[in-house]
């Protein structure tokens, strides 16, 4: 009793570089990241969030 090899092989349907871009992994980038921005009632200037260097709670006036 012997095992067949599959008649359809998958990778050699990904020749074409649609195929390819089809089944392809998913890649992120610094550029494809989006930074929230945090906006707090009641603050006269920009507060840091003590858990995001980098980032701040804006008020309302500091987004414009």
């Amino acid at each position: 009793m012997s095992i067949e090899k599959p008649v359809i092989r998958p990778r050699r349907l990904r020749r074409t570089p649609i195929m390819r871009r089809m089944v392809a992994e998913t890649a992120v980038r610094p550029a494809n990241l989006v930074l929230p921005a945090f906006v707090r009632e009641g603050i006269d200037e920009p507060v840091p969030v003590s858990t995001m260097p980098g980032v701040v709670q804006h008020s309302r006036e500091s987004l414009r």
